[in-house]
């Protein structure tokens, strides 16, 4: 049984900073160990790389959180919804802030508090953003 492109599936995910369990980057994707991959290999800003290399030299490995399984046609609204929503609560280095110049990939976005990111936690297919 084959499955056509728009009936794919894909997770909005959170890294999850293993030391305090506080989420540093939300992104969407429907091959999690792909997009891990992409990420720590070239990571989208300053913050992110510092915080990767940090904790390798650390010997931890951020934690891949799945926040929410949808349609591949609905990840990219999910994943804003729910930067939108952590950037309230959480230190995002996927989001620029206005007192640093440090970012390179500002989105708008965030997610809610209501989601339990450290109960789903998956090494599922890994995504695009």
């Amino acid at each position: 049984m084959t499955t056509n492109d728009s009936e794919r599936t894909g997770c909005v995910y959170a890294l999850i900073d293993p030391r305090n369990q506080e989420p540093k980057y939300v992104g969407a994707t429907i091959n999690p160990d792909q997009r891990i991959y992409g990420l720590k290999s070239a990571p989208p800003n300053r913050r992110l790389s510092k915080w990767f290399d940090e904790l390798e030299s650390n010997g931890l490995e951020p934690e891949f959180a799945v926040l929410e399984r949808a349609a591949k046609s609905r990840l990219s609204e999910l994943e804003t919804r729910v930067i939108k929503e952590f950037d309230d609560l959480y230190d995002l280095f996927n989001v620029q802030k206005s007192s640093s110049s440090d970012h390179s990939n500002p989105r708008e976005s965030a997610a809610p508090a209501a989601y339990s990111y450290g109960q789903d936690s998956a090494a599922s297919p890994a995504g695009d953003r």
